[in-house]
């Protein structure tokens, strides 16, 4: 259950109404020893405001690549303020929502979603990872994706240039992977070598 301090604004005025709350989230700290795991911070914001049957939305959405020491993922924390209002005939509203995305070749990605502050009493052990493995070309191709996230109202917000680079790498090495080299997976494999030009075009469009 959130953390919702409300504060009442305006709640005596007909057809008026507002609040609002502050929120504090927290990842757990993660042990993974295991090789070749790269882990992700992924940060959503959604703001709609504007007359309540034309308005406007905006959709913000980030992934930053985060480290991995001595087999350890940090803890990652996140405070914000959300609110609503409704002023009629106008309306607006904000959420936002972080997670870490853990990314293994072979492996279906693992997401580790927020949690609220008072989950985390002192300094808690970091948790194991529970992996399973993407058995097929499609499953470990979605397992990028689920990373390299791909949402219309975001695409164009989210994605820096070190992401990029790794998605291109990703795609590629997918498409040169034993189980592309197959005739089944020549469809497979010709739409991973597109998404692997497209990844590194757009890497080369954000400069040095």
């Amino acid at each position: 259950m959130r953390w919702r301090p409300a504060f009442l604004v305006l709640p005596f005025v007909s057809g008026c109404l507002a609040f609002g709350y502050p929120t504090l989230w927290e990842t757990p700290a993660l042990s993974v020893p295991d090789e070749d795991v790269r882990a992700f911070r992924v940060e959503s914001q959604y703001t709609r405001g504007g007359c309540l049957i034309a308005g406007w939305i905006n959709c913000w959405h980030h992934v930053e690549e985060i480290p991995v020491v001595a087999a350890r993922v940090g803890a990652q924390n996140d405070a914000y303020f959300s609110y609503y209002y409704l002023l009629f005939p106008f309306t607006g509203n904000t959420s936002r929502s972080m997670r870490v995305l853990l990314y293994r070749p072979g492996h279906e990605t693992v997401e580790i979603p927020e949690r609220p502050w008072w989950r985390f009493p002192g300094l808690a052990r970091p948790e194991p990872v529970v992996w399973k493995e993407a058995p097929d070309l499609a499953a470990q191709e979605k397992a990028l994706e689920t990373v390299v996230v791909r949402q219309t109202l975001c695409w164009k917000h989210c994605h820096n240039k070190k992401l990029l680079e790794f998605a291109a790498q990703e795609c590629a090495r997918l498409a040169d992977s034993p189980l592309a080299h197959t005739s089944e997976m020549a469809e497979t494999r010709g739409r991973l070598l597109t998404k692997a030009k497209e990844y590194d075009a757009l890497a080369k469009q954000q400069g040095p």
